[in-house]
């Protein structure tokens, strides 16, 4: 059911600089446990364990009007996404042509927050979609200031491919999704960050 909140007051932290006292009440939703798992496990191969192994970075948003609640957490890998130009038949992968890259490795909003807006004058902003307009432009940033890449890509759940699309990914071209997609379940979407790069192959 669609909440208008009359105050949002969000942070960020990374999660390496987070209490694990103050993930407690964390949920996607009954259908996406394995979002909850991997920012609160234990286990090998969890958020934590990426962080500290350099295998993804993970940031926690809280919403400090409302006793610090998560209302979002996000994981980032770097890499390349390498694609066929039409000239690499028999040739190993490791010598196809690629964009540098970022991967939304994980994101996921908290169930009290996924049908929550927040007050803009005579519009609700859903609030997924500022977490979402934050990534971006903290990517932003860092392609700019930090560390140079060109795209911004992600492996969708088939419930959230719509929200995405309105938020500017889209889907990339066979000739890249057939090389490095991980789940026939899952949709690979992209968003250029500094180009065009990848709505030119294909």
């Amino acid at each position: 059911m669609k909440r208008i909140v009359e105050k949002f007051e969000p942070s960020v932290k990374s999660l390496l600089q987070t209490d694990t006292s103050e993930l407690v009440g964390f949920t996607a939703g009954e259908n996406f446990s394995s979002f909850d798992e991997y920012l609160i496990s234990d286990n090998p191969g969890n958020a934590r364990f990426d962080s500290s192994t350099g295998t993804g970075s993970t940031h926690v948003i809280f919403d400090e009007s409302n006793n610090h609640k998560v209302v979002a957490y996000f994981t980032l890998a770097g890499g390349v996404i390498p694609y066929d130009d039409g000239n690499m038949e028999d040739t190993a992968i490791s010598n196809y042509p690629y964009v540098t890259a970022v991967e939304l490795k994980m994101f996921a909003v908290s169930k009290e927050y996924q049908d929550c807006f927040m007050k803009n004058d005579d519009t609700g902003i859903p609030i997924a979609a500022w977490c979402l307009q934050y990534i971006l432009a903290y990517l932003d940033y860092l392609s700019h200031n930090v560390i140079g890449f060109q795209v911004v890509y992600l492996h969708s759940v088939p419930t959230a491919e719509m929200f995405y699309r309105q938020n500017g990914f889209q889907d990339v071209t066979d000739k890249v999704s057939m090389l490095f997609s991980v789940d026939e379940d899952l949709k690979v979407m992209y968003k250029d960050i500094n180009s065009n790069l990848l709505s030119t192959i294909g």
